[in-house]
């Protein structure tokens, strides 16, 4: 399928009528010549006939004629750039020409008439984005600054290097962000808020062709784009994030004795069907299987450097690891989703389901690297991606196909269950202080061409690096920060000095601190100040935009703008990753390891005022219905993703919970981990209608929704949130006005049977509860009573 085509009309009234009393604009005339520059830059096609000067009948006509000519498409993508006076009558907006009048209200083209009469009939162009960039008669506020705008289009905080394409309203959020509120720029949309119109420039190409899995959904080609790029290939490198050219940077170093037991381990059908990697923070768990991966890879493989020289019992045997995932932020219910993805099954969130579902018999071994890291509910017990997800499969597998290859900090070893073989990175068996020597010494001379270390001779770089070794014990995380803030500093050090030796960093906290102290002197606190709301960030990670700035205005109590950002990324920018969001549309920003964001959160003196902050930032920054209400339909989308994280942190859910206008437009998964946050008789009502309501809400039609929550309301006892579903006037398919309904406790639905289940029992299978149910279909299913 051929790409769609994109045109630029670009228009200016730069000379008006005299009797119309409207000032000449010559300098117009170059702002279409510079819209026009830009958007060829962005792949579009200057349509010619248009210009300076057009008059009404004759710009309405040149543009009819090009929307209803028979060579349009419906995939054409279509600009429209009009700038020059605009003037409000009567609360219309009105384009004067170059034959309008003195007569401006009679002879003005009224801007509805390119939404209007311009595109009524045999018009079948689909996706059209009008730009109005006036100015004059205080309209300014309405439609202005387009040109600002579409030069911000090339700045990161619009999209970054992921997504293909930006999204208006937060372009349009950008330029308010940085203009006076007289010039702030208004999005009137139909549709879709990221749709064609504007393609990143900064996308990255070579980057996207990582992924090859194109029968999948987007969101999980996302997801593993993001686990390739950003996660898996740095780490497999040995890097925290791969530096601009750094594509053939490989500083990976040693581990052999790990590598050998897992590579057994890959080989070997027989014993435990997990294995875990364990490790204090920075021990290289991350690295370990990101390198198990990649060289388990075809592809992949063939990029790491001198293969021929590698112990052959190290490298793992081509395909025998299916999947990686990341399991960073996820929830259980997306934990399950990504497993099922790698195991090629429809989605379930029950364990034994999946398992069920495995109808090949050859090994199917997934990574899912950094558990603890997971989404979890604090408010509540227990870790949801171990008791609900990875548990269960943990004690199961071993009956199946699939293979577990884990990676978590030591505290959630004992949770994940038997059996399983256990490599501790940090025991003497494992631990490889020769290797972190050798590491730190790589990092040294090659992370910076300005290294100043990098022609040393090599008794001085063997002093260094030993010192650099000594004090990062087993973590290669530590080395690696300590290495490269050296090699970023002018001066040498004197690796033979007591006071230097001594004061070397030996934690991945200490390092950070000590090298933004060191580099950023006087600076070091708006480094901080900035690097705080990634360390706060849920998900995929903080949208730059106008967010990024914001939160940490507002934490800080200090005014930070893009630029700082700009600066933050020049100085520091290896501690923080940038990602995709969860719907692949937009850049995220967080820090490239848990340790450091702990280490910032760790700095402040009461997280929950910081989350209140956040929460209050991200309110503020939703505009609000003419009733009062917010807006959760046009919020931005980490708003609508992430605002319950934040609310259930800061102990605010409960007015949220109650909303069902948020309700209906927050992202479910975040959501239901939320909800164990509630508090008050009423939210906690309305958190379990809303679980009632949750199958409904993702497979009925938008406009039922309403009527669904209401229904699921008065069932479970919540007449406050029915009521406000009324009250806010929702569109309602149909009213509940009261419901005689048992009250249900809290469960779960599983299946499995593909009859009537004529036989159910309870019992216990190695000390924990079990479900044992027979069917007609002559089956028998044993569920975990806890887990499903």
């Amino acid at each position: 399928m051929s790409e769609p085509a994109r045109w630029f009309i670009g228009a200016a009234t730069a000379t008006y009528q005299p009797e119309s009393g409207l000032e000449d604009r010559g300098e117009l005339v170059g702002e279409v010549e510079r819209a026009a520059t830009l958007f060829h830059r962005l792949g579009f096609h200057r349509v010619p006939g248009f210009g300076v000067n057009p008059g009404v009948s004759e710009f309405q006509a040149r543009l009819r004629a090009f929307l209803t000519s028979p060579e349009r498409r419906d995939d054409d993508i279509v600009v429209v750039y009009y700038t020059g006076h605009g003037w409000l009558d009567q609360g219309v907006l009105l384009l004067p020409m170059a034959d309008t009048t003195a007569d401006i209200a009679f002879t003005a083209m009224p801007a509805a008439d390119l939404t209007g009469r311009v595109l009524s009939g045999n018009v079948v162009v689909q996706r059209l984005l009008f730009l109005l960039d006036t100015c004059g008669a205080g309209v300014g506020a309405i439609a202005g600054g387009a040109v600002e705008f579409l030069t911000r289009l090339r700045g990161p905080a619009s999209g970054g290097h992921e997504p293909d394409f930006l999204a208006l309203d937060g372009l349009v959020g950008i330029v308010n962000a940085t203009t006076p509120e007289w010039q702030h720029a208004r999005l009137f949309l139909t549709g879709d808020g990221i749709t064609e119109f504007v393609p990143n420039p900064r996308v990255d190409r070579w980057l996207r062709g990582l992924d090859l899995r194109t029968q999948a959904s987007h969101r999980s080609r996302a997801a593993r784009r993001e686990e390739l790029t950003h996660h898996v290939l740095p780490r497999a490198q040995g890097l925290d994030t791969i530096p601009a050219g750094g594509e053939d940077l490989w500083l990976f170093t040693g581990r052999h004795r790990a590598l050998h037991e897992v590579c057994d381990w890959l080989r070997s059908p027989t014993g435990p069907a997990t294995m875990v990697i364990t490790g204090d923070p920075g021990s290289g768990k991350s690295s370990l299987l990101a390198r198990l991966f990649v060289l388990a890879h075809s592809r992949y493989r063939n990029r790491v450097p001198r293969l021929h020289t590698l112990p052959e019992e190290t490298i793992p045997p081509l395909g025998s690891i299916t999947r990686f995932v990341h399991a960073r932020g996820l929830t259980s219910d997306e934990l399950m989703s990504a497993l099922c993805d790698a195991c090629e099954v429809e989605a379930t969130t029950s364990p034994g389901t999946l398992l069920a579902s495995l109808t090949r018999r050859e090994p199917i071994v997934v990574a899912v690297d950094a558990i603890d890291e997971a989404l979890s509910t604090r408010t509540g017990t227990g870790f949801p991606a171990v008791d609900y997800a990875l548990g269960p499969l943990v004690r199961a597998a071993r009956r199946t196909p699939l293979r577990l290859l884990l990676g978590t900090r030591s505290h959630l070893v004992t949770t994940l269950g038997t059996p399983a073989t256990v490599i501790n990175l940090d025991h003497p068996t494992y631990a490889d202080p020769d290797s972190v020597r050798r590491y730190a010494r790589e990092c040294l001379v090659r992370l910076s061409d300005e290294s100043p270390y990098r022609y040393q001779p090599a008794p001085y770089l063997d002093a260094v690096t030993e010192a650099i070794a000594e004090a990062a014990g087993n973590s290669f995380l530590v080395a690696l920060i300590t290495a490269r803030s050296l090699a970023l500093q002018q001066h040498l050090v004197d690796p033979y000095d007591p006071t230097w030796r001594a004061g070397l960093p030996r934690a991945a906290a200490e390092a950070m601190r000590e090298d933004l102290d060191t580099r950023l002197a006087d600076h070091v606190s708006r480094a901080r100040d900035l690097l705080l709301p990634l360390a706060y960030a849920q998900g995929s990670g903080l949208p730059w935009e106008d967010l990024w700035p914001r939160l940490a205005s507002a934490l800080a109590d200090t005014a930070y703008t893009s630029t700082d950002i700009d600066w933050l990324i020049d100085v520091a920018g290896f501690y923080i990753v940038e990602a995709t969001s969860d719907d692949g549309r937009r850049s995220t920003y967080r820090l490239y390891h848990e340790a450091l964001a702990e280490h910032l959160r760790a700095t402040r003196e009461d997280p929950i005022a910081d989350h209140t902050v956040i929460v209050d930032a991200l309110v503020d920054h939703t505009t609000r219905l003419p009733d009062g209400y917010s807006d959760w339909d046009h919020a931005h989308p980490y708003t609508t993703t992430n605002l319950a994280l934040h609310a259930a942190e800061a102990h605010q859910l409960d007015q949220y919970v109650t909303d069902p206008r948020f309700l209906l437009a927050a992202h479910r998964s975040p959501l239901l981990s939320a909800l164990p946050a509630a508090t008050t008789p009423a939210a906690q009502a309305a958190a379990d209608a809303y679980r009632r309501a949750d199958t409904r809400l993702t497979t009925c039609r938008p406009q039922d929704q309403p009527a669904y929550l209401q229904l699921a309301a008065r069932s479970a006892r919540a007449p406050h949130l029915a009521d406000t579903i009324t009250a806010q006037g929702l569109p309602l398919s149909w009213t509940t006005d009261w419901a005689s309904w048992r009250l249900q406790y809290p469960h779960r639905t599983v299946t499995g049977h593909t009859g009537s289940v004529c036989a159910v029992a309870l019992g216990q299978v190695e000390g924990r509860a079990v479900v044992v149910s027979g069917g007609a279909d002559r089956t028998v299913w044993v569920w975990d009573a806890a887990t499903g």
